[in-house]
C-alpha cells in the first residue's frame, strides 16, 4: 500500500523521507556559444540528495524553457547518500542572445520500496540559468573590385558592403592599406570609417580616390580590412581591390618624359646654334659663288 502519511521526525535515525536538489549554475549563468564555430551546449551538474535512512526511488524533471535538456529521468538514492546527475542543455545554432532558466526538479515516488501517495511525495527544485552569448559574423564585399584611373583624370570610388551574418546588432570598424596610394600621389577619402547594422542587415563604406596629374601604368593592389569587436572578441577579415593606373598620354616629340639632364639640354642648344651658322655660312659661300661666274659670263660678252 502507499505511504499516506507523512513520517514524524525522530520515528527513525536519520529521519522521514525527503530530497534536496542542487545544481551547478544556479546563480551565475553557463554560457552558451551559438556561433557557426561554438559548441552549442553546456553540461552541468546536479547532486540529488537523500538525508532520509531508507533508499528512496526518485524521479526528475525538467523545464526546458525553449532549450533541448536531456538527462536522467529517474535516480535510486540509498539513505543518507547522494548521487550527481549530468544534465545536457543544447541551444540553437544562430539563435538571439536572451537568458533562459532550466528548471529540474525532483519528487520521491518510493521509500524502501513502498510506493509513496502523490499527493505527500516529497519533492525540491534547483534551476540552471543559461546565458545565450551574442557573436560577430560578417561578409565583405567590395564594388567594383578593379577601379580604372588616369594621371589627372576624375575621381573613383569603390563601395565596401558588410552583410550581418550575427544574432545580434554589431559595429564595423574599416581600416584601409593607403600606403601604396599616397606615395603615388593618390588623394584618399572616406567619409565613415564606423558603422552599424541590425542583425540580419547590411551597412557599406564608400573609398573616394583623386589621382594625381602623373602616374606610371601600373596595377595598385589596395587591401581593406573590417573589424568587429563589438561582442567580446575581435574579428576580422580582408579584402582586396585593383588600381589600374594609367600613365598620361605623350606626343612623338615630348622630350619632358626622357629624363635628359640639364647639361644635355645646354650642349644640345650650343650643337643646333654650331649647326645653324654652318647652314648660313654654306648659303653664304654658294651665293658668293653664283655671282662670280655671272661676273666672268659677262666680261666674256664683252
Amino acid at each position: 500500500l502507499p505511504l499516506l502519511l507523512p513520517f514524524v521526525d525522530g520515528q527513525q535515525p536519520g529521519g522521514p523521507p525527503s530530497v534536496e536538489v542542487t545544481c551547478q549554475y544556479s546563480e551565475n549563468a553557463a554560457k552558451i556559444d551559438v556561433s557557426p564555430t561554438g559548441t552549442n551546449y553546456i553540461t552541468a551538474t546536479c547532486t540529488i540528495e537523500n538525508s532520509s535512512f531508507g533508499t528512496e526511488k526518485i524521479e526528475i524533471e525538467y523545464g526546458a524553457d525553449g532549450l533541448n535538456v536531456v538527462g536522467p529521468p529517474e535516480v535510486t538514492v540509498a539513505g543518507g547518500q547522494s548521487v550527481e546527475i549530468q544534465v545536457a542543455i543544447a541551444a540553437t545554432e544562430g539563435m538571439a542572445p536572451q537568458t533562459r532558466n532550466i528548471s529540474v526538479t525532483a519528487e520521491v515516488l518510493s521509500f524502501n520500496d513502498i510506493p509513496i501517495a502523490e499527493q505527500i511525495r516529497p519533492s525540491d527544485e534547483s534551476n540552471i540559468l543559461i546565458e545565450i552569448l551574442s557573436y560577430s559574423d560578417f561578409t565583405v564585399d567590395i564594388s567594383p573590385n578593379t577601379l580604372k584611373m588616369d594621371a589627372g583624370g576624375m575621381p573613383g570610388s569603390v563601395t565596401v558592403l558588410v552583410r550581418n551574418m550575427g544574432n545580434d546588432a554589431d559595429v564595423y570598424d574599416l581600416s584601409v592599406a593607403t600606403t601604396d596610394l599616397a606615395a603615388r600621389g593618390f588623394n584618399v577619402s572616406i567619409p565613415d570609417t564606423v558603422v552599424s547594422a541590425p542583425k540580419g542587415g547590411s551597412a557599406s563604406f564608400t573609398i573616394s580616390l583623386t589621382p594625381p596629374d602623373e602616374l606610371s601604368t601600373e596595377k595598385i593592389e589596395v587591401k581593406v580590412t573590417v573589424s568587429s569587436s563589438e561582442h567580446g572578441n575581435t574579428l576580422s577579415k580582408s579584402e582586396v581591390f585593383t588600381v589600374n593606373a594609367t600613365a598620361a598620354e605623350t606626343g612623338l616629340l615630348d622630350f619632358s618624359s626622357m629624363n635628359i639632364p640639364s647639361w644635355a639640354w645646354a650642349s644640345g642648344g650650343v650643337l643646333a646654334a654650331l649647326v645653324f651658322l654652318a647652314i648660313v655660312g654654306s648659303l653664304i659661300r654658294k651665293k658668293r659663288s653664283g655671282s662670280q661666274y655671272e661676273v666672268e659670263y659677262d666680261d666674256d660678252d664683252d
